[in-house]
């Protein structure tokens, strides 16, 4: 989640911005959306891409590389995945100096299919979403790509809740770093993260998963505990099914499952109160809903005595 400050309509921005990559219609950049990063959409060729732009303090370049590196890792090994495109500097990653400070950006391919949150969701799509996550850990294993680790966005919260002299999340995030720690690594690799129906298309059997910025080196719990969350509970059961036909759970599921809900739960938290920390003067009253709704979805982290 971007600061607050971020989340403002600059067209004339993303106007800039795209002067660097291909393109003959910008009409439609004002069909934009803003969250964790600003995402614009164009047009080259008739063909829709997307122009991801990210202010250069929001986020690691780290990050944004490991993404780009595993993203062309698994097109070699045909994983029906978000394609990265190159700018007219042939780079996959511009760092652009705006009037508005420096930013980060990359553009991408339209992807075939539907929006998964956009359909209704039934135990066939969930089945396919299980088997399509389990088909990614799977491939990841084949590939050695320079990631962050879970480590490193602990490492992040605890600058950031420093920052923000939260002295009660920082002791939560010393145990969840103890206790992630002490798990075995077994059930460990690349997790995408944000593996939920609005990243993911669906084309026939296939699922092609949007969004890797957030893909890390972590248990490969975390990545289904994350996606069962997003789903319906009802059918919670058919995602697994479908997961287990191609990868079993780990054998230490269950406290792999109680450490990965304490540092997602953690994860959300800074993330939220990052965004809303800082006042803004005057703000929109669509602001002030916003970051009324951002403090109500702070979660309560109970750590177990």
């Amino acid at each position: 989640m971007l600061r607050l400050k971020y989340l403002f309509e600059d067209l004339d921005l993303a106007t800039q911005l795209v002067q660097q990559y291909e393109y003959d219609d910008i009409s439609i950049l004002k069909y934009f959306r803003i969250s964790s990063n600003a995402i614009y959409p164009f047009r080259f060729k008739e063909e829709v891409r997307f122009l991801r732009a990210t202010p250069v303090e929001e986020t690691e370049a780290l990050f944004l590389k490991g993404e780009i590196a595993l993203l062309n890792a698994l097109e070699q090994k045909d994983f029906p995945c978000v394609r990265i495109l190159e700018s007219l500097n042939h780079n996959l990653l511009e760092e652009q100096q705006t009037r508005e400070g420096v930013y980060y950006t990359s553009v991408f391919e339209r992807v075939p299919g539907e929006c998964v949150d956009e359909i209704e969701m039934t135990s066939e799509i969930a089945f396919k979403m299980g088997r399509s996550l389990a088909s990614l850990h799977l491939v990841s294993e084949e590939v050695d790509v320079e990631l962050p680790s879970y480590l490193d966005s602990l490492d992040w919260m605890e600058k950031e809740l420093q920052e923000m002299a939260l002295e009660k999340d920082l002791e939560d995030l010393a145990f969840i770093r103890s206790g992630l720690m002490s798990l075995p690594k077994k059930n460990f690799g690349i997790v995408h993260y944000d593996y939920e129906p609005d990243n993911l298309f669906l084309e026939g059997d296939t699922i092609y998963p949007l969004d890797f910025n957030d893909a890390m080196y972590h248990f490969y719990t975390m990545d289904i505990l994350n996606t069962i969350n997003e789903l319906p509970e009802n059918f919670s059961n058919d995602f697994l099914e479908g997961y287990k036909k191609l990868k079993p759970l780990s054998d230490n599921y269950m406290e792999e499952k109680k450490w990965c809900d304490l540092f997602s739960k953690l994860y959300k938290n800074t993330r939220v109160k990052r965004s809303i920390f800082e006042p803004i003067m005057n703000e929109p009253e669509w602001m002030v809903a916003l970051r009324s709704k951002l403090e109500s979805s702070i979660a309560v982290i109970q750590i177990p005595k």
